[in-house]
């Protein structure tokens, strides 16, 4: 059967990500659509990581592409602690919300995607501090594991215990910082902006902020990340092509990323394109002089 070719271009804020690739023809009869998406339950799980980690990755893209995005790490002290994973949950979503009445009562929007990481271990030896970890409160300081998330496998999420904690992605003004570790008795709160420069910046936080998800079977159905309502969502839209219509990069755009893959399994393959748009200038301001001077009243009066 002859190659199909499929063209999806996702929009999130600046960026852009084409994909051309292969895949089922409309007509195609179902054993050789199940020939062509078998997959394995560890294949699957991947899958589902990929594109969890993918939509994160477009929601940051989307939306905190700003100077005032933070990265904020909620820590736990030992009275504090959650019994467990739901019990973490409930509390940070807690804190949320009321953090969303606080922006509120000031006319302020809030836009924040948190995750929880971490197990319940107030006491054990082996159990590690988030603080003593710079690799959990600023992932780019740690150059060498910094670099490593631009796989999607790369490192494993739990490397030796921790104890719960909370990473979550915030638009904050340096006014807000004290509002939000007001609001947080449980631990401390580490702020950090993520002075965002490039597309790498946002896949390896979307990868870090998935990779327990990673590292560990969590319950089916559980959703790796939780975020706010009022976000920007990306937006998707594809057509059908054929073996001559390649990827072309939008006029103005800068290229981030370009590169292929090929799958030997059912002779498929697979192109994309990453890129940028140019952040929207603002249009001119009228000039506002002064007003005419009037020279007369630089004149001297006249002498008597």
């Amino acid at each position: 059967m002859a190659k199909s070719f499929y063209m999806r271009t996702m929009v999130a804020g600046r960026y852009r990500k084409i994909i051309r690739y292969t895949r089922p023809l409309p007509n195609d009869t179902n054993v050789i659509r199940q020939a062509k998406t078998a997959a394995t339950k560890a294949a699957q799980r991947y899958i589902n990581i990929k594109n969890s980690t993918e939509k994160l990755q477009l929601l940051l893209c989307a939306n905190f592409d700003r100077k005032d995005a933070c990265f904020c790490t909620f820590t736990f002290d030992d009275d504090s602690l959650p019994a467990n994973r739901k019990h973490a949950k409930n509390i940070i979503a807690a804190t949320f919300r009321a953090l969303k009445k606080e922006f509120t009562r000031h006319e302020k929007d809030l836009k924040y995607i948190y995750v929880v990481e971490g197990e319940s271990l107030a006491s054990a030896p082996d159990a590690v501090s988030v603080a003593a970890q710079p690799w959990e409160v600023a992932p780019w300081r740690e150059h060498e594991k910094w670099a490593e998330m631009d796989f999607l496998n790369a490192t494993d999420a739990q490397e030796v215990p921790k104890r719960f904690h909370v990473h979550g992605f915030l638009i904050l003004q340096k006014a807000d910082y004290e509002t939000v570790r007001a609001l947080w008795p449980y631990g401390h709160v580490y702020i950090n902006p993520m002075r965002v420069n490039d597309l790498m910046t946002f896949q390896r936080l979307a990868n870090y902020a998935t990779k327990e998800a990673r590292g560990k079977d969590l319950p089916n159905g559980m959703r790796v990340y939780t975020p706010s309502l009022g976000l920007e969502q990306p937006t998707t839209e594809g057509h059908w092509c054929n073996d001559y219509e390649g990827i072309a990069l939008p006029q103005g755009a800068e290229q981030l990323d370009r590169g292929n893959t090929v799958n030997d399994i059912y002779g498929s393959s697979t192109e994309y394109l990453y890129c940028r748009m140019p952040r929207p200038q603002q249009p001119p301001q009228p000039y506002k002089g002064k007003g005419r001077i009037d020279r007369r009243k630089r004149r001297s009066k006249p002498t008597e």
